[in-house]
């Protein structure tokens, strides 16, 4: 057998390989699925078939122009999709500040309105989490209850930006006190 018969046995063996651990994959995910779909809300069922049809169409695109992405910028507030979430992690559709900008990818920490994490960030306002001013919020017409999750701030890809929302200048006063924070309670965390 030649060297060019070796390499041809040898892609074929790899596809069938391929296809037989592929086909036994899907099995265990549809009764896996299945079993962890009848376990959620309709509202989680719904945000996980979104993430996926997010990531569906933009895995592959790294054309930030396809989005019209490649004009974000640092400041920028923006609805991403996080992906599914592990616990403690920000996940599914959602808000975010943008931080910092390279080349395709963002620093942005994930807004959340909860009122339960409102509450929390109330009690403890040295937490990972960051209440923006009041007047401020007022000023956009944001929801009083808005809460940056600084203990989130993550890079993601531009293609995970589905819209802008609004903008903050990152010269002003809030961005800076963002900017602090994230350095002093999420970067440089000392214990005291």
């Amino acid at each position: 057998m030649n060297v060019y018969e070796l390499n041809e046995l040898k892609q074929c063996k790899e596809f069938f390989v391929e296809s037989v651990l592929q086909k036994d994959l899907l099995e265990d995910w549809k009764g896996y699925g299945e079993e962890a779909f009848a376990q959620m809300t309709v509202s989680e069922v719904a945000k996980v078939i979104i993430s996926l049809i997010n990531w569906q169409q933009r895995k592959e695109d790294y054309s930030v122009q396809k989005y019209n992405t490649s004009y974000y910028r640092v400041g920028d507030i923006c609805f991403y999709d996080c992906g599914l979430p592990f616990p403690k992690e920000a996940g599914y559709q959602r808000a975010g500040l943008i931080l910092n900008q390279l080349e395709d990818v963002v620093l942005i920490v994930p807004i959340s309105c909860s009122q339960a994490i409102y509450e929390e960030a109330t009690l403890y306002p040295n937490s990972s989490y960051l209440l923006l001013d009041p007047c401020f919020l007022q000023e956009r017409r944001m929801n009083p209850n808005t809460v940056l999750l600084m203990n989130n701030v993550q890079y993601v890809s531009v293609s995970r930006i589905i819209k802008l929302i609004d903008h903050i200048d990152p010269i002003s006063k809030e961005f800076l006190r963002v900017q602090d924070q994230l350095v002093k309670n999420v970067l440089i965390k000392n214990e005291e």
